[in-house]
């Protein structure tokens, strides 16, 4: 009798109000409420991973969907994952910017295939953050390249041969290469990167980023050819010799700094006849490109009218004389 009044006494004082240490009754009286707010603002943070069955492009958003953000698949799954960026560059464009862009660039093309032009290819433009390595260095040291000059002397062919030697000691700013295989480095064109912000998960609030699918030693490797092209072109580009051809290139990278970037795109990816033609507008500057196809049957359509058009004048101008 005794041990259960006990435990009737302990139920209660379990269940009444307590005051916390450093808080007060109140505070006791609505933890669960703050609570159940900490884990809205959490879910409402939370980011979403969706992978496309279809194309196998991995992307993240805060938003819910079942379409796929590059080649609008419905045939998504979504799935756990993480980001890896450092840094972003904010919109400065507008969806309507992009699709006035978009109508600008088909208007007056009636050539198209009928799907680059329908409404749903309109509406299926999307505000995407795309991922690249952005790299800044220094590069030095001797590129050797032979070189020749030839000249027409009594009719036949004089050549002067030469070996050029450079010491080269060139800065580079804001190199950037894409992690993602389907997007060509430069297809985005050029951004200003004074604008780099450091990442925030809010990015993803009304748009999605594409996860890199590029391994990193790839990426990095694409980055030193890169660089490495771009050494070799400017030397070439400075011999005024006639025929050049390199011998050496002993060219080093120093003061190296990578920073992986999110750059932003409003991007419409059309399939038309089981090929990709993609239409990207820079989000920042507003420059674009349209990969398209011009149909076949509107082709031969058009060129039957034309030539019963030509016919038909030939034909009134003969009458008439």
């Amino acid at each position: 009798m005794d041990n259960n009044l006990i435990n009737m006494n302990n139920d209660i004082i379990d269940d009444a109000p307590k005051v916390l240490s450093g808080g007060t009754e109140e505070d006791y009286l609505f933890a669960d409420i703050k609570k159940g707010s900490l884990l809205e603002d959490e879910a409402a943070n939370q980011l979403n991973y969706f992978t496309c069955r279809n194309c196998k492009t991995t992307f993240v958003t805060k938003m819910s969907t079942n379409t796929c953000v590059f080649c609008n698949s419905n045939d998504v799954m979504k799935i756990s994952g993480q980001t890896n960026n450092l840094y972003y560059i904010p919109f400065s464009k507008t969806v309507d910017d992009a699709i006035n862009d978009y109508k600008k660039k088909i208007r007056f093309r009636f050539l198209l295939p009928s799907v680059f032009t329908s409404k749903e290819s309109i509406k299926s433009i999307k505000k995407v953050y795309l991922p690249f390595l952005l790299r800044d260095c220094n590069t030095n040291g001797k590129v050797i390249f032979y070189a020749a000059d030839q000249n027409k002397v009594n009719k036949q062919i004089e050549t002067k041969k030469y070996e050029v030697c450079y010491d080269v000691n060139f800065d580079f700013k804001n190199l950037s290469v894409s992690r993602f295989s389907k997007i060509e480095n430069n297809a985005v064109l050029s951004y200003e990167y004074n604008s780099l912000t450091l990442f925030d998960n809010n990015v993803f609030n009304d748009s999605c980023g594409i996860i890199d699918d590029l391994d990193e030693n790839a990426v990095i490797n694409n980055m030193n050819n890169q660089i490495n092209n771009s050494v070799i072109s400017m030397v070439r580009d400075g011999i005024t010799h006639q025929l050049k051809k390199l011998k050496n290139n002993g060219v080093v990278l120093n003061n190296v700094v990578d920073k992986r970037v999110l750059l932003p795109v409003f991007l419409n990816v059309i399939n038309y006849k089981n090929t990709d033609y993609i239409y990207i507008m820079n989000g920042q500057t507003g420059e674009s490109n349209l990969m398209y196809k011009i149909s076949p049957i509107k082709l031969v359509i058009v060129s039957i009218i034309t030539i019963l058009i030509i016919f038909f004048i030939v034909f009134l101008v003969a009458s008439i004389i």
